[in-house]
């Protein structure tokens, strides 16, 4: 029987998986077979998730809001692996406040 959770043969990029759920969600996915692009601002933290997944992860260092980026992460996966079958698009910030004492700015 086929494994419908399977990412064998698959490349995933995920951005944010310098920690916390981008970091878990990268593992996983090398877990279930995928080949993983793992991104981050934080360099030390995305080259531990690329040592921890091993052979199967590619770490590049990059701000995804920067306009230029993404194209070159585009193809540093199809440079590295050939193939991009999904994104987990995880990266951002997290300003935590209680919602009524946030100004629109903030959003």
């Amino acid at each position: 029987m086929i494994n419908p959770m399977s990412l064998e043969n698959q490349v995933i990029i995920v951005t944010g998986a310098g920690q916390g759920i981008g970091r878990g969600v990268a593992q996983l996915a090398a877990q279930l077979g995928a080949r993983v692009i793992v991104n981050d601002l934080n360099e030390d933290g995305v080259k531990e998730t690329a040592e921890q997944i091993g052979g199967n992860a590619r770490a590049l260092v990059g701000n995804v809001a920067d306009p230029d980026f993404p194209e070159k992460l585009v193809k540093f996966a199809l440079d590295e692996f050939g193939d991009i079958n999904g994104l987990v698009n995880n990266a951002g910030i997290l300003r935590a406040a209680m919602i009524h004492k946030m100004d629109r700015a903030a959003w």
